[in-house]
């Protein structure tokens, strides 16, 4: 889609962004599951220093999350607004959570995962 090419051809510029916008999504939740391994791994040799597991563990939630503080008076976790502004898998997943109502808010149970990882990757 850089070049105008197929699937591109004859798409808006709109429509190639959304298209690489999607796929560097998908890097950056191969990446993030990338330093989820690794923090583990290192747990698992009695590296739980703030420099080991710990820090791989932090890199993964920061690149999932996003890359900015939200104002929690305009959005809130597990509602239907999303800030729009973040491009993250975190993101991508609240506003796929919106269009299921009825279901499991993923956005919503992600930062408390992280979290308790990390306090468990520290030993």
């Amino acid at each position: 889609c850089l070049d105008g090419n197929s699937p591109c051809d004859n798409k808006t510029d709109d429509f190639r962004k959304y298209v690489i916008n999607k796929g560097l999504i998908g890097v950056v939740t191969a990446y993030v599951t990338y330093e989820m391994g690794v923090a583990i791994w290192k747990a698992e040799n009695g590296q739980t220093t703030d420099g080991g597991a710990a820090y791989n563990w932090d890199e993964a939630a920061a690149f999932h999350i996003g890359r900015k503080d939200l104002d929690f008076s305009v959005y809130t976790i597990g509602g239907t607004t999303t800030p729009g502004s973040l491009y993250s898998p975190w993101e991508f997943n609240w506003k796929r959570d919106a269009d299921f109502p009825d279901g499991v808010k993923t956005h919503a149970h992600a930062p408390p995962i992280f979290n308790h990882g990390l306090v468990n990757l520290r030993g």
